[in-house]
């Protein structure tokens, strides 16, 4: 090592090193990718934890909504704290919350404190959105907001990947028990949250006065694509892995593995529209994604295999995995710095809403009529009205002149 630092010192170049924005944005995908090891891990569990505690299609869908209902209440409060004094105190505590919630939720009892921990857990995750949102926005030039706010935001599909995968795997192939599993995602989500205390600096964006970010700061057309497209997503990544292996017959692992095609695609496909939405625009991309989306939530309610499968692949591609960073850098190029927590907060509460009602209605939906067609049907059509409010948006923008 120290040949190596000579070497260098003789020849004048200094040592390379990564602009800040740059690590922030690799810390904050790694957050990610945890989170969402840790939601996506729940569905593959399903079958499991309906077996060990006897437990139908309704109660499981109230075990997954658990989550996503203190998540969806912690998102107005992470946005105002944030904007008032500063989104890093309020990132490490929730992410250190959500993780010991984690390893609770490894050693419940019963499916009451199960569910108990997982609101825990959705409480504390219910800041990072919002909390490394402001800190990115801060941190990154405007010029390259799309490409790195999707790159952040792939995260989410690469955590999904290794939650679905690497649990499926784990449980169903080497035999490990679910909660062994759980508590592995839960001491990672320690482990993390100790790193970013030490790597993350403290916002240096001004803070508010009184004065509130309602709906009106994002607009309510971008609140409801968020909640009418974020519908889709959780209806996929709640039910598919049961769907698959109660309706298609797959065993678990390959389940979870056909599942993880979503998150395996959005990855590239998320990348490439963030960059094209730099390049041409955020609403010309976002209003090609969504029909392609709702069609691909129509293939995935045919009776084939390969038509569900490409129906994921196709939602992988064009799905809100991909859309979500570019509402993002929308609402980003569009609020004041100061007032983006109560703006993402707002974003993600539309979000999170759907996120609550998707698994539940979708299960309660198969449980009624012992299909989960109308589920998906339901969730396909919500692309609807999600490409008329963006549509709406776009002339409003265009209006004023802003675009």
């Amino acid at each position: 090592m120290r040949a190596i630092q000579l070497r260098a010192g003789r020849s004048g170049r200094a040592p390379v090193k990564l602009p800040y924005y740059l690590r922030l944005c690799i810390l904050l995908f790694f957050g990610w990718v945890v989170l969402y090891a840790g939601r996506t891990a729940l569905p593959v569990l399903l079958p499991a934890l309906a077996r060990e505690w006897r437990l139908d299609r309704a109660q499981l869908g109230l075990i997954s909504s658990a989550f996503f209902l203190t998540y969806t209440l912690a998102q107005l409060p992470s946005g105002i704290l944030s904007d008032r004094w500063s989104p890093r105190p309020l990132l490490l505590a929730g992410y250190a919350v959500q993780g010991t919630a984690g390893l609770g939720a490894a050693w419940a009892a019963g499916p009451g404190a199960f569910g108990a921990w997982r609101a825990v857990s959705g409480l504390g995750q219910g800041t990072y959105y919002v909390t490394q949102y402001a800190l990115a926005a801060g941190a990154v030039p405007e010029g390259r907001r799309g490409a790195l706010l999707a790159f952040i935001n792939t995260g989410m599909a690469a955590g999904t990947i290794v939650g679905l995968m690497l649990t499926a795997s784990l449980v169903y192939a080497r035999g490990w028990h679910w909660r062994a599993v759980l508590g592995l995602l839960g001491a990672t989500g320690v482990i993390l949250a100790a790193l970013m205390a030490v790597l993350v600096r403290p916002g240096s964006l001004p803070r508010l006065p009184a004065a509130p970010a309602g709906p009106a700061k994002v607009g309510w057309p971008l609140t409801a694509a968020a909640f009418l497209t974020m519908y889709g997503l959780y209806t996929l990544l709640s039910w598919t892995p049961y769907y698959l292996h109660q309706v298609h017959g797959l065993c678990g692992r390959d389940a979870g593995m056909w599942t993880a095609i979503i998150p395996a695609l959005a990855i590239p496909g998320g990348v490439a529209a963030g960059w094209a939405s730099d390049r041409y625009g955020r609403y010309p991309v976002l209003l090609a994604l969504l029909p392609v989306g709702g069609l691909a939530l129509l293939l995935a309610a045919l009776p084939g295999l390969p038509a569900v499968v490409a129906g994921l692949a196709l939602y992988g591609v064009a799905g809100k995995l991909v859309v979500d960073p570019i509402l993002v850098a929308t609402v980003t190029d569009t609020v004041a710095p100061a007032a983006r927590g109560r703006a993402f907060a707002v974003l993600n509460l539309a979000s999170s809403a759907a996120a609550v009602a998707a698994p539940a209605l979708t299960g309660w939906l198969a449980e009624v009529t012992g299909s989960f067609v109308p589920g998906l049907m339901l969730a396909a059509m919500f692309h609807v009205p999600a490409w008329v409010c963006l549509s709406y948006a776009r002339n409003s923008h265009l209006r004023q002149g802003t675009q």
